[in-house]
């Protein structure tokens, strides 16, 4: 008998972006709100640029090799963010993010047109594959290969991924939108410039037809029109989920027109998630969506819904983790350390000045509710987030604002609201991988915190969390070997392991699509800390969303 003896390594710590697993149904509900929009394709202009190039590319050198197209991708990426780059020194305006803003390198290329120096500019020098400081872009595909591929071949069907790297066009969408594009830019100049590999300032200012901002423009009217045909829905045809995103889109233009450019609370995204829940504008005014939009609002409110639930329970993890880890304390199991944290503060200060029972706490909490649409009220729900993930400070106070989201949240909790099957289907998103949910709390409110000391019902809620945080972290670690474990079972005790936790908020694609519709024309800036205003075009927008 043959013994094979070899070592296995350790696997390796990793911070986790989800030590809960709490962000993962926020994630499905706003996936399903805005498909064919992430949160890293935040420049409209790329969905047009890479059909383009690839289409251009084959015309131009239908022999080539695939590292070629590799090489004269990455110059091109280089080539258009320093255009970009060089319009917004040159354009005076209120808002120049909109020439470079986001653009794929731009945080490496900006500064190689701000010097003003008439030198030429090499593009291979910052297309490099090398490790080197001036690299625009790891990624070997670029920006397109790693942001933007995935949603150009799997929504709207304009791009094809080859195995030996070369990213190739659609013929049936792909190549009339880069028809599109060729029509409104100078493609042969653009080509020239790239192969020559070397550019000055004047090459960057004669090719500013290429600058995202000129979408809105005459010259590049045939582009963005197919582009609102594909990304915003206006041709169903074109995309594989174009009704939803177009009601988004629609319920968005609809909130800016009820706005009427008002001063914004917390930012234009924000704000439109707070009146979706709330059915308030940021002015204080009542909003009501036209019917059609109704629904759409719900499920944001939903989404939102689900958020406020995650960032009480990451707030309670990081707090219950910083106590074990500070106190040393001796512990067992997950259960013992729950019912441990009940007895330290700041747990303990906020158990003893709260009512006795789970019961009487929920009472306490709906008696002293505002009205939903009373945002101003420091008890809302709106105003408890921002004392929730707020960690420069005492702990109590967010601990407590945690504990008032998540009994607000229950009180505000009724059976006609809308369920994760409602939303999504059934069992689309396997919750029984994500324990904490929004179904999932209400189910165990009623189940089992009926009729329990609020200290008992406490210590419940932190061994859910710390259970649900084992469990994430073993299905992780069997699925990629990544180590997320921040509370660990030593030769004698539990114990703490890592960086302390965030308390992180889920970006639902909203910034993302507020930039598209300001490229595509569809919004135009107020004031500075007010909300932009839908234009002519988005307001027909609006009214095609009505009737999707």
């Amino acid at each position: 008998m043959v013994a094979l003896v070899g070592w296995i390594e350790q696997p390796k710590y990793k911070k986790g972006l989800d030590p809960l697993g709490v962000q993962q149904p926020c994630i499905a509900v706003y996936s399903a709100l805005l498909p064919g929009i992430t949160n890293v394709t935040n420049r409209i202009a790329y969905y047009g640029f890479g059909p383009w190039f690839s289409w251009s590319f084959a015309q131009r050198y239908p022999e080539a090799k695939p590292s070629e197209f590799i090489e004269m991708l990455r110059r091109a990426e280089v080539f258009s963010a320093l255009i970009g780059a060089r319009h917004a020194l040159k354009t005076p305006d209120d808002f120049p993010d909109q020439h470079d803003g986001a653009l794929v390198g731009i945080d490496t290329l900006q500064s190689v047109v701000s010097q003003g120096a008439n030198k030429l500019i090499r593009l291979s020098y910052y297309a490099t594959l090398e490790d080197v400081p001036q690299r625009y872009f790891k990624n070997r595909r670029g920006g397109l290969g790693q942001y933007y591929l995935g949603v150009l071949r799997d929504e709207y069907r304009l791009l094809g991924d080859h195995k030996n790297g070369v990213i190739d066009f659609t013929i049936e969408r792909g190549k009339p939108m880069a028809e599109a594009v060729a029509a409104g830019v100078d493609s042969d100049r653009f080509f020239r410039s790239i192969e020559a590999d070397k550019v000055s300032l004047a090459d960057l200012d004669s090719l500013s037809c290429f600058c995202p901002c000129q979408l809105r423009t005459k010259t590049r009217q045939a582009e963005r029109a197919l582009l609102l045909d594909t990304v915003v829905g206006q041709r169903p045809d074109l995309s594989e989920s174009p009704e939803i995103r177009l009601r988004s889109i629609g319920l968005i233009i609809d909130f800016f027109r009820a706005a009427d450019g008002c001063e914004f609370c917390f930012s234009p995204d924000t704000d439109f998630l707070v009146a979706c829940y709330s059915r308030v504008l940021p002015n204080g005014q009542p909003w009501l969506p036209a019917p059609s939009h109704v629904a759409t609002a719900n499920v944001w409110a939903f989404y939102w819904r689900g958020e406020l639930l995650s960032l009480a329970m990451q707030r309670l993890f990081r707090e219950a983790l910083l106590q074990i880890d500070s106190h040393g304390a001796r512990l067992q199991s997950v259960e013992a350390a729950g019912q441990w944290c009940t007895s330290i503060e700041p747990f303990s200060e906020i158990i003893r000045q709260k009512p006795k029972t789970y019961d009487d706490l929920l009472a306490n909490t709906k008696a002293k509710l505002p009205s939903l649409a009373d945002i101003g009220n420091a008890r809302h729900e709106v105003h408890l987030r921002e004392k929730v993930t707020d960690v420069s400070g005492d702990a109590l106070p967010a601990v407590d604002a945690a504990i008032q989201l998540i009994f607000t949240l229950l009180v505000r909790t009724q059976p006609a609201l809308l369920n994760f099957e409602k939303v999504l289907g059934m069992n689309q998103i396997r919750l029984e991988n994500y324990p904490i949910n929004l179904d999932s709390i209400a189910s165990r409110a009623r189940m089992r915190w009926h009729a329990m000391t609020l200290k008992d019902c406490m210590a419940d809620v932190l061994c859910w969390i710390l259970a649900t945080h084992r469990q994430v972290a073993l299905r992780k670690l069997a699925q990629s070997g990544d180590d997320t474990r921040r509370l660990r079972m030593g030769e004698e005790a539990l114990y703490v392991y890592g960086d302390t936790v965030d308390v992180a908020r889920t970006a639902p694609r909203l910034r993302s699509t507020l930039r598209f519709l300001h490229d595509l024309g569809l919004t135009r800036p107020t004031k500075q800390s007010h909300l932009p205003v839908p234009t002519q075009d988005g307001l027909r927008i609006l009214q095609q969303s009505h009737a999707s």
